[in-house]
């Protein structure tokens, strides 16, 4: 079920028994599981009648905390918080237990299971279809970047803040692709600019942590360039980030990012309609990146530009049939350039 559905129901005083939010949007996940605790436990000042794991349960703590009744409340919510009910990790134990109890859920039960897990490959497809025929599973998944700039732009109207279409763009750019991420930096910018109105870009430039997407730009900016000493020490920044990106997916923005350069490079070579490589690389609402794109392949020739993309091809391929670490490969560009 989408969110937006969700929202609906709840909107409605729909309450269900089981509920599984997964994937990489944690503030989608967070707002609906709050929605769904304000409206099942109103009133309720006790709190007699939430129980959070964070850790797998036993068997006899699980069962107790979803069978036995709520206290002096029609309803009660059994919340299991990130670690991974439905993943292929699960202990087998929790499995057996969790698969015999969700057949039976009391009604005056309500479970909510948040997944820490993001890859959805890694989700158990038994426990996935389990959940799904006797609760409902919302899948959380990243915005748009077209969603991501009206919902900013709509915390900074309710901060009684002012930002031009442009910067409000490049704003949401060089953030990273989540609601959290954008929250905070506008929250830090209307803090920032206390009684003043306007947001400008000097203050964007000034406050606001660069996204890893705009880390790569300055990196492959530093390679074509040939500032290799550059290259060296962003790539070094970039692995001090491992835990937030890990290497595998920083090396898969680098290729992406050398092949949407060569795309709009070459297409801009031949004249073909800007409109068409937007929809192209989905780049639609992000047109300003084609710009960047032009002004960083100015400075290498396309027939090199074709060369280091077949090149992160080759290290693609050895990177991931393990004979190649994502970060060496990197390095090979940079120095091959």
């Amino acid at each position: 079920m989408k969110s937006k559905e969700l929202g609906k129901r709840l909107k409605e005083g729909i309450i269900d028994n089981l509920y599984l939010f997964y994937g990489e949007e944690d503030y989608i996940k967070e707002t609906y599981i709050k929605r769904i605790k304000n409206i099942v436990l109103e009133n309720d000042i006790t709190g007699l009648n939430f129980t959070q794991f964070d850790e797998v349960p036993s068997k006899d703590e699980f069962t107790e905390a979803i069978e036995s009744a709520p206290v002096m409340f029609d309803k009660k919510i059994v919340f299991l918080n990130g670690f991974n009910v439905c993943s292929t990790s699960v202990k087998k134990e929790f499995k057996e237990v969790f698969s015999e109890v969700i057949k039976d859920i009391p009604e005056y039960t309500v479970v909510i299971i948040k997944e820490k897990e993001t890859d959805t490959k890694k989700m158990s497809k038994p426990m996935m279809t389990l959940v799904k025929k006797y609760g409902i599973d919302i899948p959380c998944d990243p915005l748009s970047f077209q969603d991501l700039v009206e919902f900013a732009g709509r915390q900074f109207v309710m901060n009684k803040k002012k930002i031009g279409v442009s910067d409000l763009n490049y704003l949401v750019s060089i953030c990273d692709n989540s609601i959290n991420s954008v929250l905070r930096e506008v929250e830090v910018i209307c803090s920032y600019l206390n009684e003043k109105e306007n947001v400008d870009r000097e203050t964007i430039d000034l406050l606001v942590k660069k996204s890893i997407e705009d880390r790569v730009f300055s990196l492959s900016d530093a390679i074509i360039s040939g500032n290799k000493k550059e290259a060296y020490e962003i790539l070094r920044d970039l692995k001090l980030m491992k835990n937030q990106h890990p290497a595998s997916k920083i090396y898969s923005i680098v290729c992406d990012h050398f092949i949407n350069m060569y795309i709009v490079n070459k297409n801009s070579k031949e004249r073909i309609p800007e409109n068409y490589t937007l929809d192209l690389l989905s780049l639609r609402g992000r047109n300003f990146l084609i710009g960047k794109y032009l002004k960083q392949g100015s400075k290498i020739e396309l027939g090199r530009l074709r060369m280091v993309i077949d090149k992160l091809a080759e290290l693609d391929y050895k990177v991931k049939n393990g004979q190649s670490e994502p970060y060496y490969a990197i390095e090979e560009i940079i120095a091959i350039v």
